[in-house]
């Protein structure tokens, strides 16, 4: 078979199952990326096309082809920090006040495309697929998937909350707790443009653990279980800390011009191998000149 290795990624039959849909979704390949591999004749048995059912006998290895794509994202030359990459991932250090992706009203310069820009100094055909977002002036971790196999991997590992994220806040005044989940409802606002706590609203929960305390601010390690837009924002504003320098929630602040929120940390499986990996981001300039040392794990 004239396939590039690095583009299959190959089951093996453990468990004597006899059906090659079956075997895949044991691997949590849903049935929509099966569908797909299977018309366009990208599922292997044993290195042969399969076709049609056949009866998998114990140990036979069942694979799946990759194949190239059209990049779907303008390649502009924007620089990016790679902090981790492997066939299947690439991480990215986002730096404050840039755009994760293009939207309706900003069409370029944005982190997918310095991304499409990389995947093409690489000689790699492939989209640009976002797994986390965050917002414009949230630092930190950003997680991009290869191809659809680990994309879709990925979003199992988040909607089963196998994916885990944990953010540094900087708030304002002193927390009376070392430690709190937060389980409150987060709706759209009736300007569309704010986020707010309702019972209405769509389950969030976010956890809280105190790293240290200064004079008039606090330190924060947030972990998230969901995901809803401005979620930590919103959260940690409705217990009368808000974020420092988020003037959209109520608190700018002049030693820092942005919201002091920095996405520090992921922990997931590798889509391919399934070991954790465990991915950190350096806390950037603004955020270590208000905090100096501060000791992390």
């Amino acid at each position: 078979m004239e396939k590039e290795s690095q583009n299959l990624v190959t089951f093996e039959n453990n468990d004597s199952i006899k059906d090659v849909e079956e075997l895949l979704k044991s691997y949590n390949i849903s049935g929509r990326l099966f569908k797909r591999l299977l018309k366009s004749e990208n599922i292997f048995v044993n290195d042969r096309v399969y076709k049609k059912r056949v009866h998998l006998r114990k140990e036979d290895r069942v694979s799946i082809l990759l194949e190239d794509e059209d990049i779907d994202q303008v390649p502009e030359d924007i620089y990016i920090d790679v902090i981790y990459e492997d066939d299947d991932i690439l991480a990215v250090n986002k730096e404050a006040f840039l755009v994760v992706h293009p939207t309706r009203n900003i069409e370029g310069g944005t982190l997918s495309n310095g991304v499409a820009n990389y995947f093409q100094t690489l000689g790699l055909m492939r989209k640009v697929r976002v797994v986390t977002r965050l917002d414009r002036d949230t630092t930190g971790v950003v997680i991009f998937a290869k191809n659809s196999f680990s994309h879709q991997q990925l979003a199992y590992q988040l909607e089963n909350n196998i994916f885990k994220k944990y953010y540094l806040a900087l708030v304002k005044g002193k927390v009376n707790f070392t430690s709190i989940t937060i389980d409150t409802p987060i709706i759209k606002s009736e300007d569309g443009i704010h986020q707010k706590t309702s019972h209405d609203g769509r389950e969030a929960i976010t956890h809280v653990d105190v790293i240290k305390v200064f004079d008039d601010y606090s330190l924060l390690m947030v972990k998230i279980d969901t995901g809803r837009t401005h979620q930590i924002r919103v959260h940690l504003h409705s217990i009368g800390h808000p974020i420092l320098g988020d003037g959209l929630y109520g608190y700018g602040s002049e030693i820092i011009n942005r919201q002091a929120l920095h996405a520090f940390k992921v922990i997931f499986n590798q889509p391919r191998t399934g070991k954790s990996l465990t991915i950190r981001a350096e806390i950037p300039s603004d955020m270590k000149k208000i905090l100096g040392e501060v000791d992390l794990k």
